[in-house]
């Protein structure tokens, strides 16, 4: 949690606002639950081998997919 706490801060300071207004308004839930659960870093760690980085985008869309997210909380 001290992590995500950090990695708030870092882009609250990145893009000059406080860290309250960049959870609520720039970072996307799912982005937050994906860190938290560790499920993004394992996702970075496979990714981190592929030669384009139109698997991170493709990783992105699927991860902020409305469907995908109605077919977790199934």
């Amino acid at each position: 949690k001290a992590a995500l706490v950090d990695v708030v801060k870092d882009v609250a300071g990145k893009l000059g606002n406080k860290p309250a207004t960049c959870k609520k308004y720039y970072i996307h839930p799912a982005v937050m639950e994906c860190y938290s659960s560790g499920a993004l870093r394992k996702m970075a760690e496979q990714l981190q081998n592929e030669k384009s980085g139109d698997a991170y985008e493709h990783f992105v869309l699927q991860l902020l997919s409305p469907q995908r997210r109605r077919k977790k909380a199934a």
